[in-house]
C-alpha cells in the first residue's frame, strides 16, 4: 500500500514503458532512502486478453547498508566523538537493532552538512568551510565508510559593541541597554539574532512601526574579534493583509495562530513570520514546515501562506522491570500531545509492582487563559500491599501545577 502511492501508473490507463521506468525507479529510491541501497526494482508485464496486460514490479529488497565508519579530517580543536554527536546519521554499535539512524540516506547527509555548519558558526568560527562529505561502500557491499572533510578557521570573540541610527525619533541609549551581549564573548550568530529580535520588539513597544535592524560587523584578524554596530534604519511600510492556513484537518486554526506576533494588519516583520515557523514546528504536531508570502489585494500589502501536514501525535508505550525489592513490574501509558486538536496533552499510566499499583491521570494546557502559562494537573492513585509492612496503603492525590 505504501508503494503503490509513489509510482504514477495507474490501472485502466495506456501502459507507457517510459513510466513504468520511472516508476521502478521511484521505488528503488524509496528503499534507498532508508538504508537499503543495493535494493533492485524491475517491471514486467503479463498480458490478458482484449489488449490488456497487468504490470508488475518485481523488488528485491537487500539489505539494510548501515554506516560502519563516521570519520573527520581537517579538525583540530573538536575530537571525532564531539562531533559525531552534533549528527543526525549515527555510527553503526551495539544498539544497531533498536535504532534507524545509523543507515546511510542521502537526505539526512545534507541535514547533517548544516548541523556542522551551525555547530562551527555558534562557537565563532565565522571562516569555517565544509570542504567535502563523503561516502564509500565497503568492499563487501555491506557497510559505507563516510568521511567529512573540514576547514575550521580561527574562533573570534565579540569586539566593541555599538548602537547607531540616522533616525530623529530613536533614543539610542534604551536600545543599548537591551542588548546584552559583552566584548570578549565567543561570537555567535544566534545571539546577534535575538539581540536585533529585542530591539524590534522594544521599536515595536515605543510605537516605532517598520523599525529594522541591521547589523554591520567590522572584522579585527590581528586579535580575532568582530565589532558588531546595530544600525536602526525605516524599512518598506509593507502590511499583513491576511494569513491563509491549510492542511490542518485536527488542529483548530487558534492554536497554530497563536504561535505567530503578527496578526492581520500587523506591519509586516519577516523575523516574526521566520520565528513562528519555528515554534510552529517545534509542536511536532506537523511535518516540517516553511512560511510563504505572496503579493496582496495592494503594492504594500502582504499575504502568508501555511500550509502544513499533519502527523499522528497520540502514542502507546510499554515496559517491564525487575528490582530486588520491587519484584517482576510493568508499565503501560497512552498518550495524545494534541487532544481533539486543541494543543493539550493527556496520558493515562498505568505502573505495577509486586508489592504496588499506580494509576495516573495527566492534562497539560500549554496557554492557560491564553498567556504564556503551562497548566497542568496530576491525578493519582496508589495502592501498596507489602508482606513485611504491618499495614495496606491506598493514597489518592491531585497535584495541580503552573509553569510560565
Amino acid at each position: 500500500e505504501q508503494l503503490i502511492k509513489l509510482i504514477s501508473s495507474k490501472p485502466l490507463k495506456v501502459y507507457s514503458t517510459s513510466l513504468a521506468t520511472s516508476d521502478a525507479e521511484k521505488l528503488a529510491n524509496a528503499y534507498s532512502s532508508v538504508g537499503r541501497i543495493t535494493a533492485e526494482v524491475k517491471p514486467f508485464i503479463i498480458r490478458r486478453s482484449d489488449n490488456r496486460i497487468d504490470l508488475v514490479f518485481e523488488i528485491f529488497e537487500g539489505q539494510v547498508i548501515e554506516v560502519t565508519r563516521l570519520s573527520f579530517i581537517g579538525n583540530r580543536n573538536f575530537s571525532d566523538m564531539r562531533l559525531r554527536r552534533v549528527l543526525q546519521t549515527k555510527q553503526a554499535g551495539l544498539l544497531r537493532k533498536f535504532r534507524s539512524n545509523d543507515t546511510f540516506a542521502e537526505d539526512r547527509m545534507e541535514l547533517d552538512k548544516q548541523l556542522l555548519r551551525d555547530f562551527y558558526s555558534s562557537r565563532g568560527y565565522i571562516d569555517f568551510k565544509l570542504l567535502s562529505a563523503t561516502s564509500v561502500l565497503t568492499r563487501q557491499r555491506d557497510g559505507f565508510f563516510v568521511t567529512f572533510k573540514v576547514d575550521e578557521g580561527f574562533s573570534y570573540a565579540l569586539g566593541d559593541i555599538s548602537v547607531s541610527s540616522d533616525l530623529r525619533d530613536i533614543e539610542l541609549d534604551s536600545f543599548s541597554e537591551i542588548i546584552n551581549l559583552k566584548s570578549g564573548v565567543t561570537f555567535s550568530p544566534t545571539h546577534i539574532d535575538e539581540s536585533i529580535s529585542r530591539m524590534e520588539k522594544l521599536a515595536s513597544e515605543k510605537g516605532l512601526n517598520f523599525i529594522r535592524v541591521d547589523p554591520i560587523v567590522d572584522r579585527n584578524d590581528t586579535n580575532r574579534t568582530l565589532d558588531v554596530n546595530f544600525n536602526l534604519v525605516r524599512g518598506q511600510r509593507v502590511f499583513v493583509e491576511r494569513i491563509d492556513i491549510s492542511g490542518n484537518t485536527t488542529t483548530i486554526d487558534s492554536v497554530i495562530r497563536r504561535q505567530f506576533d503578527t496578526v492581520e494588519g500587523d506591519p509586516f516583520n519577516p523575523r516574526h513570520i521566520r520565528e513562528a515557523s519555528a515554534r510552529i514546528n517545534a509542536l511536532q504536531f506537523f511535518e516540517p514546515i516553511s512560511i510563504n508570502s505572496r503579493p496582496g489585494s495592494e503594492d504594500n500589502n502582504i499575504i502568508i501562506d501555511l500550509d502544513l501536514k499533519e502527523i499522528p501525535t497520540g502514542s502507546l508505550t510499554f515496559g517491564a522491570s525487575y528490582g530486588q525489592a520491587a519484584g517482576f513490574g510493568g508499565n503501560i501509558k497512552i498518550e495524545q500531545r494534541n487532544l481533539l486538536g486543541r494543543g493539550q496533552r493527556l496520558s493515562l499510566s498505568l505502573d505495577t509492582a509486586t508489592n504496588t499499583k499506580t494509576y495516573s491521570i495527566n492534562f497539560g494546557e500549554p496557554k492557560f487563559l491564553g498567556r504564556d502559562l503551562n497548566f497542568g494537573i496530576n491525578i493519582y492513585n496508589t495502592i501498596t500491599n507489602n508482606q513485611f509492612s504491618a499495614y495496606n496503603t491506598n493514597s489518592y492525590g491531585v497535584s495541580p501545577s503552573i509553569s510560565f
